[in-house]
């Protein structure tokens, strides 16, 4: 986890017992970074668990601070379409519910890795899902916030608002101190339930 937060191979030719992904592709000897973009990112290798595990985060802290949280809400007429969290009790200006969906945003994309600008590919996974779902939510009477973290572990402007908002909007604390380490264990919590199911998919890899 350490490894993929600071961009450091985790797979090394001298170490990979079988130079092919559970998907079939070969891996690379020469080129480990690619290595592990691919695995990240490999449909062999089920990514629902990191996704799973993210969610469950972030519903622990709403919780936590006494939100009501309800998981999948359908957001069109046939169900295709769903969020992964709705909180009824945290709302806009307008008084509108909040939709979140998660998304985990993976560094290797082609390009983005070597991008100079910060949270490239979470910024580009953030554009992706305010089309997807703004307009569905707009029209239920939903707000909508995109939660993004990228597979180092970073987390974006936008997520780190969010956790801001679930811990200061039912507080009256005035102590900033405290509440900045707040946030910080809060963002910790969702960092390290995404990077523990990050590295159980690089164990799956090996197997």
């Amino acid at each position: 986890s350490i490894a993929r937060r600071l961009l450091i191979p985790t797979q090394h030719h001298h170490n990979l017992a079988d130079t092919h992904c559970p998907c079939g592709k070969e891996l690379s000897l020469h080129d480990p970074l690619a290595n592990d973009y691919h695995i990240e990112t490999c449909n062999k290798i089920s990514k629902y668990p990191r996704h799973t595990a993210v969610v469950r985060a972030l519903v622990s802290i709403a919780q936590s601070q006494g939100y009501v949280c309800h998981t999948e809400p359908v957001l069109n007429h046939d169900g295709s379409l769903r969020g992964d969290i709705i909180l009824p009790n945290l709302q806009d200006r307008l008084g509108r519910a909040t939709v979140i969906d998660v998304s985990i945003a993976n560094v290797g994309q082609s390009g983005l890795h070597t991008s100079s600008q910060p949270f490239a590919a979470a910024a580009q996974r953030e554009k992706v899902k305010y089309a997807k779902y703004r307009a569905a939510c707009d029209a239920r009477g939903y707000d909508f916030i995109p939660f993004v973290l990228e597979t180092t572990g970073a987390i974006t402007i936008t997520a780190k608002a969010l956790i801001n908002r679930l811990l200061a909007a039912q507080t009256t604390r005035v102590d900033t101190l405290e509440q900045s380490l707040e946030t910080h264990t809060a963002i910790q919590l969702v960092t390290v339930a995404m990077l523990r199911a990050n590295a159980e998919m690089f164990e799956v890899s090996k197997n």
